[in-house]
Parts: C-alpha cells; sequence; structure tokens
C-alpha cells in the first residue's frame, strides 16, 4: 500500500512523522523498512492511513519506534462538516481495521508511542493490545514569544537573561557531521558508549530534514566561538520537535540550554504553532520542560505480542530498556 499512501501524502496535509521522505529517512538501514496500511471504507472510499517503521531481528518482524522518531501518526479523512459523531465512528473504523491488520499480519511484535492528538485507541484495546501513558511536554502556541518568556518559571528567565550576557545563537553553523562527534565526545567523556544511534543514520534524518528547509541546527557559543550547547530540530506547518540535543559538562550552569530552547521558540514562532520538547520520563528532565509554560500531554504507547517470538522479543526489549544488557 505504500504506493497509495504516497499518492494519499501529496493530496492532503500529513504531518511530518507520516511523510513518506520521513518515514524513508528513519527507516535506511539493513533489515530495516517502512510500510503503510490505507483503511477504505466497502465502497472504496478512503477512511484513512498509518505509516510505520519496522525492522526484522532474530528472524522476527516488529514494529518499533526508530531513535529520534517523535511519535507514530494516523491521518483520518474528516471533512470540515463532519458532526462529533461522524469523526468519532471514522476513527473508530480506521484504528479497529489497523489493529485487524496489525493482528493478523507478519508483525509478531509491536511497540509504538501515537500521536499526542490521537487519544481514543480503545480499539486496539479490544483486540488484545497493551496500553501505556506517557507523557510530552508542548509549549501550545509560540506565536508571541515575549509573552510566552514572561510565563517561564522566573528561575528559567534568570537563567537566559545570563546566558545573553555572554553567548550568541547561530544556525547551521554545525554540520550534521560535526554535532554528531561532539555529541558522541560529550557521552564518552561521561562514561557511556556513545550516542545510541549511527552517525549515518543521524545524518542522513539531519541532512533529509535540512534540505528540505524542515529542520536546523541551533548552535549557542561565547564571544571566541566556543560552543556551549546545540540543538537539532524538526517541523511541519504545525509543530516542532527538539529530537536531540547536548550542552557541554562544562558549561552545563551556564544558561545555555536554557537559552538554546528559547531562542528556538523564536526562530519558528512564525512557521509554526506550537513547539514540543519531546517529552521525558525522567523527574529531572521533565521538570526542566515544565519551567517554560509549557502543557503536559499525554501520549499512548501501545504494545503487542503474539505468538512464542513475540513474547521473546517483548522479553529482550524489556530487559535491553531497563536492565541495559542486551
Amino acid at each position: 500500500m505504500k504506493h497509495e499512501y504516497e499518492l494519499l501524502s501529496e493530496q492532503y496535509h500529513f504531518p511530518l512523522t507520516m511523510m513518506p521522505w520521513w518515514l524513508e529517512s528513519v527507516s535506511k538501514a539493513d533489515g530495516k523498512g517502512w510500510d503503510a496500511v490505507v483503511v477504505k471504507s466497502s465502497d472504496g472510499i478512503v477512511l484513512g492511513a498509518m505509516g510505520f517503521h519496522w525492522m526484522r531481528k532474530y528472524g522476527v518482524y516488529m514494529v518499533l519506534m526508530p531513535p529520534m522518531m517523535p511519535s507514530v501518526g494516523v491521518w483520518f479523512n474528516h471533512a470540515h462538516s463532519d458532526n462529533v459523531y461522524t469523526r468519532r465512528n471514522r476513527e473508530l473504523r480506521v484504528l479497529e481495521s489497523l489493529a485487524q491488520f496489525f493482528v493478523s499480519s507478519r508483525y509478531s511484535y509491536v511497540n509504538a508511542v501515537f500521536d499526542k492528538y490521537l487519544n481514543n485507541l480503545l480499539p486496539l484495546y479490544w483486540y488484545g493490545f497493551q496500553l501505556r501513558t506517557r507523557y510530552t511536554f508542548v509549549i501550545p502556541d509560540i506565536s508571541q514569544p515575549q509573552i510566552i518568556e514572561a510565563d517561564y518559571y522566573h528561575m528559567k528567565r534568570r537563567l537566559i537573561r545570563k546566558a545573553y550576557s555572554s553567548y550568541r545563537c547561530d544556525i547551521d553553523t554545525l554540520t550534521p557531521e560535526v554535532y554528531y562527534d561532539m555529541y558522541d565526545e560529550i557521552l564518552r567523556s561521561r562514561g557511556s558508549n556513545g550516542v545510541l544511534f549511527t552517525k549515518d543514520y543521524f545524518c542522513g534524518i539531519a541532512h533529509a530534514a535540512i534540505e528540505r528547509r524542515q529542520g536546523a541546527i541551533l548552535v549557542i557559543s561565547d564571544q571566541e566561538g566556543t560552543v556551549a550547547s546545540a540543538l537539532f530540530c524538526v517541523w511541519d506547518s504545525r509543530t516542532a520537535y527538539a529530537l536531540s540535543y547536548w550542552t557541554k559538562p562544562s558549561m552545563l550552569n551556564s544558561g545555555s540550554s536554557s537559552m538554546m530552547f528559547h531562542e528556538a521558540v523564536k526562530m519558528l514562532s512564525c512557521r509554526v504553532l506550537e513547539f514540543d520538547f519531546e517529552g521525558s520520563m525522567d523527574r529531572g528532565i521533565s521538570a526542566s520542560y515544565s519551567m517554560f509554560a509549557t502543557k503536559q500531554c499525554p501520549m499512548v504507547e501501545v504494545v503487542y505480542s503474539r505468538g512464542f517470538r513475540g513474547w521473546i522479543m517483548k522479553k529482550l526489549i524489556f530487559l535491553k530498556r531497563h536492565l541495559n544488557i542486551v
């Protein structure tokens, strides 16, 4: 159904994470790919569609969230004249069809986080999917950055003012390759194994987004040009996502990180409506995001496993995530 899905993406407004070029970018690796489901009525009318990332490991086909993927989206073919009941019924039909597809497909394990605006996932629950709540943090309206800044927590405002006295912001002065190398070096200096995804993977996504003018790397540096913080963000016509960022350990208390996010909001205020910090369940990170006058938005993570292979993959992924031994 990929070809039909690609045609739909050209005719209708799809969000960033549903665009074929984005799905292609996050799926360029051996044993990985993307596919799509287009749901139609009995008389052939398109009701909705979903694109998703898949991978094959240990001979098992799985639907997973690739690195730097904010969420999975589902598009519904709503009309402006539809009332609330028509829209709800269409959504239920589409989601039930998607559930039926995955239950009967080659995919033995499914783990996906759905977009924050998709909150009625009952049909997946009816078909045996587990539903869990995650959170992201969003500034709902960034059209007036000065007003938003006044709503920041006073500690954030103080840090931002402090940073502006010593730092400046530039855009795309770091290539994706240099950004990745600096990020990897910072993580290794802290004793980790470096960035969890490969350089080719990150650079493929970053170059694709930047070339389409849907992505940028913001750089915060001092007067001598020494980089303190950097952020890679992407956007569509509605939402900007902070996909990746880092700050040098020696500059964690400089305010450069807070200044970086504020500069991103300013830059994107004339392009998108909202800024998504790409939520975290970590206590410290979520507390920091909340100080930017954000709204905490629930997102639903769905998990489904079928058969012995699906059960094994579920256990292996749990071990990898929580015990870091796989």
